[in-house]
């Protein structure tokens, strides 16, 4: 079983300036969820608290898991600042036993295809149903490249994805080149971060390899029921009449 993907240096430190996630406006779908059925939420793969902190600072009780040591500490200062003193659990998303049982578990920010094997998605889900109360329902974000399969090319350029300036006049930079194989059903990323000191020559180069895995939604609903949840339903870009077909962005509600 190979490790999980875990992020780390610049890339962690700076998640949420450079992140592509920030244009999905999920918060709120995850929120009305919640309030429907209430009780403790376990955010897995929380990673810095995109969501978690904001759900804390309203009052949420939400509990985070994630295998980067840096990416709870950002989360953990996160919190100290809002004043919030949410659990923060340092843990691998494939298989995980918990004593707290949830009424609520999400996995936002597609972070399950960044696990390489079906088998990997079947512990990870496996352990969301057994960390759920009877009544209680997983939401599982998942990400389809189409604009990419669509295009008809299989690998793209290095370009520039993100450019950041700091506070200090320092700036940073993330560069992203892709492959995807749409046999395999998987897209290869190639992240390089750069950091720019104030008199913008560069100071730290990272780069990374990050690879995703797309599982069909039919497959996906087929697993969820061979695991036991009683049933299913897919919206399309976070979207309560989100229409899957056409959405890169599908969220699955799944009911224990």
């Amino acid at each position: 079983m190979s490790l999980p993907y875990k992020y780390e240096g610049l890339e962690a430190r700076f998640f949420d300036e450079v992140d592509g996630l920030n244009e999905f406006d999920d918060l709120g779908f995850y929120k009305w969820f919640i309030d429907a059925n209430p009780g403790s939420t376990l955010d897995l793969a929380c990673g810095t608290g995109r969501l978690l902190v904001p759900l804390a600072a309203q009052g949420y009780e939400v509990v985070g898991l994630d295998v980067s040591e840096e990416m709870l500490a950002i989360c953990r200062e996160q919190l100290d600042r809002e004043g919030s003193h949410s659990k923060l659990i340092h843990n691998d998303m494939r298989i995980f036993h918990l004593e707290q049982a949830f009424a609520n578990v999400i996995v936002p920010g597609f972070s399950i295809q960044l696990l390489a094997d079906l088998a990997d998605w079947k512990n990870c889900l496996e352990s969301c149903y057994r960390c759920l109360k009877s009544d209680g329902q997983l939401l599982l974000s998942l990400y389809y490249p189409l604009e990419m399969l669509e295009s008809g090319k299989t690998e793209s350029r290095s370009s520039e994805r993100k450019r950041v300036n700091l506070a200090n006049r320092e700036s940073v930079v993330a560069l992203q080149s892709w492959k995807i194989d749409s046999k395999e059903r998987r897209l290869r990323l190639r992240n390089v971060y750069q950091k720019f000191d104030a008199k913008g020559e560069l100071c730290i180069e990272e780069e990374k390899e990050m690879e995703m895995r797309w599982v069909e939604l039919s497959e996906v609903m087929e697993l969820l029921g061979e695991i036991g949840f009683a049933d299913s339903v897919a919206y399309g870009d976070f979207l309560l009449d989100g229409d899957v077909d056409g959405a890169e962005a599908v969220c699955v509600v799944a009911w224990k």
